[in-house]
């Protein structure tokens, strides 16, 4: 099935702006580049590399849905399209320091129990961190994640003392 007969099946009715007329786009196109400025803030501040824009680009439009960003509107998109007030207490730093807990089944007595890793954003699906794994190279979905926004953490991370947040839905 292409595109055009999904769209005609589900009644989706699909409008076309002449190309190259930015005036025609107008708020998309604005929210585009808010988007577009916000993800490029957050690499430049961090010094992260440009190569995760797609990890800023997806915290920037989390932050937005879940902040105010309309005027003379008291809700945010969160609240108009699912009806209850959203929840940032799972909101940390990009590009913080974090700690992922290691849960090889083959880790031996004296290896660490955590690797650090880098803070990307969070798993639209469930409570789940995105996190660089320094150790591994490669871009991890785990919960049990101690986040590091000040270097306050010590080098031993007690991952019983992570707390559920119950207002951040999970699947």
């Amino acid at each position: 099935m292409n595109f055009f007969d999904f769209c005609e099946e589900h009644g989706i009715r699909r409008e076309f702006s002449t190309a190259r007329t930015p005036q025609q786009n107008g708020v998309v196109e604005r929210m585009n580049i808010t988007v577009q400025k916000m993800a490029r803030s957050m690499l430049d501040e961090s010094g992260t590399p440009a190569n995760f824009w797609g990890e800023a680009t997806f915290v920037a439009v989390v932050i937005l849905n879940k902040t105010n960003v309309r005027v003379n509107s008291t809700q945010t998109p969160h609240e108009l399209w699912y009806g209850e007030t959203p929840s940032v207490k799972h909101f940390r730093i990009f590009r913080s320091k974090c700690y992922i807990k290691n849960n090889d089944e083959h880790l031996g007595k004296l290896e660490p129990r955590a690797n650090e890793g880098i803070l990307l954003g969070y798993s639209p699906q469930s409570k789940e961190y995105i996190c660089y794994n320094k150790r591994l190279g490669i871009i991890v979905d785990n919960i049990d994640v101690v986040v590091d926004e000040e270097g306050n953490i010590p080098r031993q991370v007690n991952y019983e003392s992570i707390e559920e947040d119950e207002d951040y839905p999970s699947n």
